[in-house]
């Protein structure tokens, strides 16, 4: 069947009408195909709007003569011709910037500067398969400096115009660390940080990157995936963790006195579904210091279960507390994960 179509657009302001001369149309097992220039470059439309709309898509990708007016169309059935996934502002000098894009399939990946005459300048493009985990995540540090908050460091911002605004990091200290809790369970395999630009690259080198589900020592006892080194200033560095499995991602500077400053963190990986809890309520009596004696309590619960248990995290839901007047006894909850 040969035929000429007259397809009304709706866009987001006005309606465009537009005749499409010779679109061809068969039927190829039961569906429809589309013959572009003499060829079948698509045998699986199911029917003639969605055909339509498909060729539409094709008019755009092989910058083929389209209407410049059309900006954001959808055809029936939701089906967007136009696999846009977002326009960037005006930037920043020297500022990164991360667009989520929803999961759109394709083998092509396409940055244009359209209607205009102008130069496109791209310092670095990086694709990923997953979205930033990171912005999923609450991050907590050892120890602030002046407004330099833990949240600067999962802000999208791996440059600023002031350093302070995007940058996170703590005051001088013994082992200072950032942590970030994703809230769930995820195999994550790559961990990318970006470091201050101004000055002081030492405040980055050397942390260790450790990912895992327990918070002793601050989630600071957890594997490790790497140490960072090379940074300059400004630097951004990828490390893979090759699908380490973890609730928290921590940064540490362990066994020096020094800040730790980041910049940006950017944490992707996998979800891996979410995990049963199961609580335990305990009766303990102890003499000597109750927070020593907690911690203790969780270790020998962790060896003790670790051999039936191959993947579980131990915490308590309230940190036992020290009363006045303490009771023979008193009573306390772990959460097992």
């Amino acid at each position: 069947m040969q035929t000429s179509v007259e397809l009304m657009l709706a866009c987001s302001q006005f309606h465009v009408k537009i005749r499409l001369p010779e679109l061809h149309v068969l039927n190829v097992n039961a569906s429809r195909a589309i013959i572009l220039e003499g060829r079948i470059v698509v045998d699986d439309a199911p029917n003639l709007p969605h055909a339509v709309c498909l060729l539409f898509a094709l008019i755009y990708d092989l910058n083929l003569d389209y209407t410049k007016t059309i900006r954001e169309t959808f055809c029936p059935e939701g089906i967007s011709v136009v696999g846009r996934c977002a326009v960037i502002p005006d930037p920043l000098p020297g500022n990164t910037v991360s667009y989520s894009c929803h999961g759109m399939e394709g083998r092509y990946v396409n940055v244009v500067r359209s209607g205009r005459t102008a130069h496109l300048t791209l310092c670095e493009v990086e694709v990923y398969e997953t979205e930033n985990l990171a912005f999923k995540g609450t991050p907590t540090h050892s120890s602030t400096f002046n407004d330099w908050d833990a949240e600067n460091a999962i802000d999208g911002l791996r440059y600023g115009p002031d350093t302070g605004s995007f940058c996170s990091a703590t005051t001088s200290e013994s082992n200072p660390w950032w942590r970030l809790d994703l809230l769930d369970y995820y195999d994550i395999s790559t961990v990318i940080i970006t470091a201050r630009p101004g000055c002081c690259e030492d405040q980055t080198n050397g942390a260790e990157i450790r990912i895992g589900n327990s918070l002793d020592n601050n989630g600071n006892n957890n594997p490790r995936c790497a140490v960072t080194s090379g940074f300059l200033l400004g630097y951004t560095i990828s490390y893979s963790c090759h699908g380490m499995v973890g609730r928290y991602v921590n940064v540490v500077i362990s066994g020096s006195t020094s800040a730790l400053a980041l910049c940006e963190v950017e944490v992707h990986g996998k979800f891996l579904g979410h995990r049963n809890k199961y609580f335990l309520r305990l009766k303990f009596s102890s003499s000597g210091d109750v927070a020593a004696e907690s911690d203790k309590i969780l270790h020998q619960l962790q060896s003790a279960l670790a051999s039936h248990i191959s993947d579980f995290n131990l915490s308590w839901t309230q940190l036992p507390e020290e009363e006045e007047e303490q009771t023979e006894e008193s009573t306390h909850t772990l959460k097992l994960d």
